[in-house]
């Protein structure tokens, strides 16, 4: 009893160390995710952060809201996005939200959601190096219960931060950050985190981590400037080459 007291302990105070420290982009692998749908149809499966443990796959992604331009990523678990809204593009009817996505992807393999903690920590505050604690999260495993889904063992879904009840909460299943007022129009990072945890310790079986690095959008008269010096660094190669 004394050793296992110790390494309840021991893990606890690992949690409070990771609960901390500022989110990093961490993961196995970050290639494609083969055999993904991030619950829909048509979004892309790759590159993902991917970290398979204890039997467990997890996978963390960024990427483009309908038609939108797809992130661009450093390679490292850092993706790059470019700030605004839109109206949903080639499907009207989808309300206006920011232009990318993020999606997860949980396989438990044999195993059941009912048998481990399950949650999806979000990032509503631009500002870099926040905390696990700092996060919003979502308790996936308590929403499978909910719905009667807790024999689930593959779970996967693709969310928008402009999603109000990320915002709100939604009480006993999503838990909003205490920075919640988001602005799709914010230059800044965000960090996201999947993890499967031990129902009964806390011990973290797998997880995976991603930044998401949201720039801003030219203005027009930036455009044409740039669009002026290209033209002039051409004129300038093709004088030389003269």
């Amino acid at each position: 009893m004394f050793r296992s007291t110790l390494i309840a302990t021991a893990l606890g105070a690992a949690a409070l160390v990771a609960h901390a420290a500022p989110v990093v982009a961490s993961f196995g692998t970050f290639g494609n995710l083969a055999g993904a749908t991030f619950g829909g149809s048509g979004i892309p499966t790759g590159p993902a952060a991917i970290t398979t443990a204890n039997g467990i796959t997890v996978g963390l992604i960024a990427t483009q809201r309908y038609s939108n331009a797809a992130p661009t990523n450093d390679g490292a678990g850092t993706y790059f996005v470019k700030a605004g809204t839109n109206d949903g593009l080639d499907v009207p009817a989808h309300s206006i939200a920011t232009k990318w996505n993020f999606g997860y992807y949980i396989d438990l393999g044999t195993a059941r959601a009912v048998d481990f903690a399950i949650d999806v920590f979000y990032d509503l505050d631009p500002t870099a190096g926040n905390t696990l604690a700092q996060l919003g999260r979502i308790d996936i495993d308590a929403i499978l219960a909910a719905q009667g889904n807790g024999g689930a063992s593959l779970i996967q879904d693709s969310q928008n931060l402009s999603f109000g009840y990320l915002s709100t909460g939604i009480p006993g299943y999503v838990t909003a950050p205490g920075f919640n007022a988001f602005d799709a129009n914010a230059v800044g990072e965000y960090a996201f985190v999947v993890r499967v945890s031990d129902k009964s310790t806390g011990a973290v079986l797998a997880e995976s981590s991603i930044l998401v690095d949201v720039k801003a959008v030219p203005e027009p008269g930036s455009l044409a400037l740039a669009g002026a010096a290209l033209l002039a660094l051409v004129g300038t190669a093709r004088r030389r080459k003269a």
